[in-house]
């Protein structure tokens, strides 16, 4: 049979577990472990930025308008990251002297050089488009703008629906004598119109009905400086026609 284990005679004795003693800035390790930590940061930054490439490329210091030369005094460098991508985007390595716009160019985008070129390559033309009624609030130059025309009563006294007659014109100009303080009850817009609308356009202003400019929301109006009186091509009055 197994014999039972002889009893332990006495008080065991008692533990002490080892006090914590605070921190204190005067130990060495503190430091060095703040020194370790700042420098894991810088070396990461580091890394980020020596993996980065930045390249200047141009973008407009004003909404400039199509058949302008772009001149450095219209232009701003910034610096991007767009690798491959670069080489669509005006930069000073291939802008070329006597550039011309080929579309509005906003103010603060980046250029597409396809937007640019020589002013044989130029398309597009402004047309004053007279518009019924007042302008809205929002439509300033540099706006974009949809023109919908309402034709007027036939001699029955039926109206057809309004159609669009353009959409995603850039206003150039607005006439001092249009906007909302406009004579009668037209109002005049010089609007940048592409070849494939002109005929529309011009159609529209010369019939009879009601010409209405809907400002695009979520489009910041750019005023263009410079004058366009020796490209703007002007439509027939038809406030009389309108009314």
């Amino acid at each position: 049979m197994p014999q039972a284990a002889p009893a332990v005679s006495g008080t065991p004795a008692a533990f002490t577990a080892p006090r914590m003693r605070q921190p204190s800035l005067k130990d060495p390790r503190l430091s060095i472990g703040i020194v370790l930590v700042a420098l894991s940061v810088w070396l990461g930054a580091w890394a980020l930025d020596t993996g980065r490439t930045l390249e200047t490329a141009y973008i407009p210091a004003r909404t400039i308008q199509a058949g302008e030369e772009i001149t450095a005094n219209d232009l701003q460098p910034i610096d991007v990251e767009l690798g491959q991508q670069l080489s669509s985007y005006l930069t000073p390595e291939n802008l070329t002297p006597g550039s011309v716009a080929l579309e509005p160019l906003r103010q603060g985008q980046l250029i597409p050089i396809v937007a640019t070129g020589s002013p044989d390559d130029v398309t597009s033309r402004i047309i004053a488009v007279p518009i019924t009624g007042q302008l809205p609030a929002q439509v300033n130059a540099g706006s974009i703008v949809d023109l919908w025309f309402a034709p007027a009563q036939d001699n029955t006294g039926e109206t057809e629906d309004p159609t669009s007659v353009a959409t995603g014109l850039t206003v150039a100009q607005i006439p001092e004598e249009g906007g909302a303080f406009g004579v009668g009850t037209n109002s005049y817009l010089h609007v940048v119109v592409p070849e494939d609308n002109i005929a529309d356009v011009l159609a529209a202003t010369q019939t009879k009905g009601a010409l209405t400019a809907l400002p695009v929301p979520h489009t910041t109006p750019q005023a263009p400086s410079g004058s366009t009186e020796d490209t703007t091509t002007t439509g027939t009055d038809t406030e009389g026609d309108n009314s």
